[in-house]
């Protein structure tokens, strides 16, 4: 069986990428725009004849016509928003990516459960205050600085994230997710500051009444953190049983050379190569069967 397939270039070694199909992962990826945006990005560097983008792997698939530079990829990438990873051929590189992410994982769950345990007290407190009517014990200038140093770490810290990504697509004059979420959360948010330490702005004007929605800010996020908790998990099921597909791939090839068998790891094996494939064994690489059925 002669193979139709070379082993791929290392990161190191593919700096100067050749013309075919190749595979990067896009991190910081969030929803179906994020994906237009990056094959728009890649599709318009000039020797890129496609570009397919799947945002349950996080991965780019790139038709090259001619060859370039990784680094025109990258900044392609880059303008739009988002980071390339190249993790194709190196499995330190894959290892480092997934450890990322399980590290990431970790935080948004923690956030999420922060950000969830304060949204439901302070949403508690304001549908209690709305059936049965305020609790006229607690003063509102005792009550609503309360109610702001709760939200605060939540708006700060578990919808950093937000802000983040709303600026890092808007520096490039785009908008995504993260942009309404920013948005929406901060005019919620600052609006409850000025009515919590400056109520006489709204009590100046007739029939305005100096309330505070920190419990909306907090409930927002909390809401938006939980689905991305849960697309994570989703995400690293997937990427979990695709690993465990790669696990089952053969780690090497025997060559018939001159007429005697070589054992080789599969990524040395080159186009030309005669591969023997015993009974029972794995087939190690594409091609075409040349002896034998």
């Amino acid at each position: 069986m002669t193979t139709d397939t070379a082993a791929p270039a290392s990161p190191e070694e593919a700096t100067d990428l050749a013309e075919g199909s190749l595979r990067f992962n896009v991190k910081g990826m969030t929803c179906a725009s994020c994906v237009r945006r990056v094959e728009r990005a890649l599709s318009g560097v000039e020797g890129v004849e496609g570009a397919r983008v799947n945002l349950a792997t996080e991965e780019a698939t790139v038709d090259l016509a001619d060859r370039m530079s990784l680094e025109i990829l990258r900044e392609a990438v880059d303008r739009a928003g988002y980071d390339l990873v190249v993790t194709e051929g190196d499995e330190d590189a894959r290892d480092a990516l997934e450890a990322e992410r399980r590290a990431e994982y970790a935080t948004l769950k923690r956030k999420t459960i922060f950000a969830g345990v304060i949204a439901i007290f302070l949403v508690g407190y304001m549908a209690l205050t709305h059936f049965v009517g305020p609790l006229d014990d607690v003063p509102r200038r005792i009550l609503h600085p309360a109610f702001f140093l709760l939200a605060l770490p939540v708006q700060l810290w578990a919808g950093k994230q937000f802000y983040q990504g709303a600026w890092r697509v808007g520096r490039h004059g785009a908008t995504d997710m993260n942009t309404l979420i920013a948005a929406g959360t901060s005019a919620a948010f600052g609006y409850s500051i000025v009515a919590t330490f400056a109520p006489g702005v709204f009590e100046s004007v007739e029939g305005l009444d100096a309330a505070v929605f920190f419990d909306t800010s907090s409930a927002i996020i909390a809401f938006v953190l939980l689905g991305r908790l849960l697309e994570a998990r989703a995400k690293g099921s997937t990427s979990d049983a695709v690993r465990a597909l790669i696990a089952l791939r053969p780690q090497t090839a025997r060559v018939l050379e001159d007429g005697e068998e070589f054992e080789i790891p599969v990524r040395a094996v080159q186009l030309g190569d005669i591969v023997l494939v015993k009974p029972g064994e794995q087939i190690p690489v594409d091609g075409e069967v040349v002896d034998g059925a």
